[in-house]
């Protein structure tokens, strides 16, 4: 029983990681290039059965340069999934540089009446809330003026409608 258990652990972690695209996208590039190999290897057994080279050449030319089209394809393609991977974790690395920025750029704003009616919490999500709205009870949230969060394009919360008041 704990070998079918163990077996259903891995095939289901196994499920998992190939719904990622990323790691699908890979797999397909991977078979591409295998079989351009398994395509090249073919092409050159049967070129290398023969001594006469005209009856080399149609195992040359239809596997062997099909076998080198597939091995490009498949890397070239790969190449590109990778660089498209490592775009996607700079562009998130710099909006949460962004973000950070824009607290920081938002600190000046903070003043002595934070307390007042005019002051607001940002969520994390680019939200803006009321003091006493449900959403804003959560932790992390920066104070700030209504003013600095329109200037930073931080749109007001649907449920509170802070900017009705």
């Amino acid at each position: 029983m704990t070998f079918l258990r163990r077996c259903a652990g891995f095939l289901l972690a196994l499920s998992e990681w190939f719904r990622d695209p990323y790691i699908g996208g890979l797999s397909m590039f991977a078979t591409l290039t295998l079989g351009g190999c398994v395509a090249i290897a073919m092409a050159w057994r049967g070129a290398a059965r023969t001594v006469d080279v005209p009856l080399q050449t149609p195992w040359v030319m239809s596997g062997g340069l099909t076998g080198v089209a597939l091995v490009g394809v498949g890397l070239s393609l790969f190449a590109a999934q990778v660089r498209r991977k490592q775009a996607a974790r700079r562009r998130r690395t710099l909006d949460s540089m962004l973000d950070q920025a824009l607290v920081v750029l938002a600190a000046p704003s903070l003043s002595a009446d934070a307390e007042s009616d005019s002051a607001m919490v940002i969520a994390g999500a680019g939200v803006y809330h009321s003091r006493d709205c449900r959403y804003a009870q959560r932790r992390g949230l920066k104070r700030m003026k209504r003013s600095s969060a329109r200037v930073l394009k931080i749109r007001p919360c649907k449920v509170c409608r802070p900017s009705q008041r």
